[in-house]
């Protein structure tokens, strides 16, 4: 026997450090490598894409056995991790094995029944000079630099289909497109958010536009006892592409993506039904209006004309094809978002925008009409919508006095518009919403509204003294 020593400085920059392991393929192809748990042959005639694997498999002890008789052991003293593959797949003719340590230094005893030659090699070390340079390495590439290649392909995500040789996009016949993309692997599918983000973002930069996910099988099912239960938390880990809850993110998304019209407009004028939080809809039901559910309702809506083949005539009457999507919608939704949705599809006429109502004059001669004529449901989307707006802007539109006093004058007649329901709640909303600045918005809205109908507001004592004195 004898004592084999590695020692590493610096460490790994994973924090491992490997052992690797050449055998000739001339000499060794036919024999096998036996460890503590299992044996793994080193086929004789290389096959091609048929590799030898042991992917992560952990023993302390080694046998390597030749088709002459010849073997010899490493045993490290405790379980290492080990990869091995076979060269020949690429004309190399090796047998590699690599052992992966996680400290400085990585010992074994080599046992080969017999004296061995064995060499020690003095340290490997690399000095700046005419041979070795240092080379700074910036991972990330800049935007907007000659190395920014993000324009190559700056087609949309739409829809791929394969047609005769070539990869088309489903609403650009005849046109080929062309896929430059890379492969991650193993725990590189479970990166922390932020840094999942980076790296997509320089991906794009570096004008890839396709990725393999590769190895994340294993990742997903980590710490299961039957190894096939998914790990809740390896699952939110796993790199995806994500569009939050945010309104117009998720417009460009679905614009660019091809989310129905329908929805689209839906979600610009209910941006509070594109959320996650369903106590911010006052719904206490399970489903919620979620990115990924009005994504699953666009696929529901445009897959039921292509069902109708499967179905008799009595179960396609639109009557009863109506109450199966609204049912279908409520369970993916909440049974409220999806009733103001279908009455938006029946409802043409929709909500004005407070860009629409500012840019009017003060007694909103062109938008009086349509504010008249909205449903009661419109109307409420139309203030609500006003809100928002205000609690982002308030602001920097009070730096401007007389364009602020012309803007009270406008939601005043806005509000006179509606009727005494919908005038209550924007009040109750107003009252209990805080500009972005921490402001209260009705200690400077409280004018817009009735007088009576502010004494009807649940409010502070400070708040209503303040609203007395001015």
């Amino acid at each position: 026997c004898r004592p084999l020593r590695w020692s590493f400085a610096p460490r790994g920059s994973d924090g491992q450090n490997v052992v690797m392991l050449k055998l000739d393929a001339a000499h060794w192809a036919g024999g096998k490598c036996v460890t503590d748990a299992q044996t793994v042959a080193m086929p004789l005639k290389h096959e091609k894409g048929k590799l030898i694997h042991l992917t992560g498999h952990e023993a302390r002890r080694f046998t390597f056995n030749a088709p002459s008789g010849e073997s010899f052991s490493l045993d490290f003293g405790a379980p290492i991790r080990l990869h091995a593959m076979d060269e020949r797949e690429w004309g190399l003719g090796t047998f590699v094995f690599r052992f992966h340590g996680s400290g400085d230094e990585i010992a074994a005893m080599l046992d080969a029944g017999r004296p061995l030659d064995v060499k020690d090699r003095e340290p490997y070390v690399l000095r700046r000079g005419k041979k070795w340079v240092p080379v700074k390495v910036a991972r990330e590439i800049e935007k907007g630099s000659a190395l920014d290649f993000s324009g190559a392909d700056a087609s949309p995500c739409r829809r791929v289909v394969a047609r005769g040789r070539h990869f088309e996009f489903e609403d650009s016949p005849g046109v080929p497109r062309r896929f430059c993309g890379v492969n991650i692997c193993g725990s590189a599918n479970f990166a922390r958010p932020d840094v999942a983000e980076a790296f997509v973002r320089q991906l794009r930069v570096r004008g890839y536009n396709a990725l393999r996910l590769h190895h994340h099988d294993n990742g997903l099912v980590e710490g299961s006892a039957d190894g096939t239960t998914i790990n809740p938390a390896q699952l939110d880990r796993f790199i995806k592409i994500k569009v939050g809850d945010n309104t117009n993110e998720w417009l460009k998304f679905g614009k660019e993506t091809g989310i129905s019209q329908s929805i689209l407009s839906f979600i610009k004028d209910n941006p509070k039904c594109l959320s996650t939080d369903s106590k911010e809809l006052d719904d206490e039901e399970k489903p919620t209006p979620s990115p990924r559910g009005w994504d699953m309702v666009d696929t529901l809506l445009k897959s039921e004309p292509l069902l109708r083949g499967f179905f008799t005539e009595k179960e396609n009457d639109p009557r009863t094809v109506e109450k199966d999507m609204k049912h279908l919608v409520s369970a993916k939704l909440g049974s409220s978002v999806s009733t103001m949705f279908f009455a938006s599809l029946v409802s043409q006429a929709r909500a004005l925008m407070p860009e629409e109502i500012f840019a009017d004059d003060e007694n909103l001669t062109s938008n009086m009409p349509l504010l008249e004529q909205l449903s009661a449901a419109k109307k409420v989307q139309t203030c609500d919508l006003m809100l928002n707006y205000l609690k982002e802007n308030i602001e920097f539109m009070m730096l401007d006095k007389d364009g602020f006093e012309k803007a009270k004058k406008q939601i005043s007649v806005m509000v006179s518009c509606m009727d005494s329901s919908t005038k209550l709640l924007f009040a109750q909303n107003i009252a209990a919403t805080n500009t972005d600045d921490g402001n209260s918005m009705i200690e400077l809205l409280f004018d817009v509204f009735e007088k009576d109908l502010i004494q009807m507001l649940d409010l502070s004592d400070n708040t209503r003294k303040l609203i007395e004195e001015a």
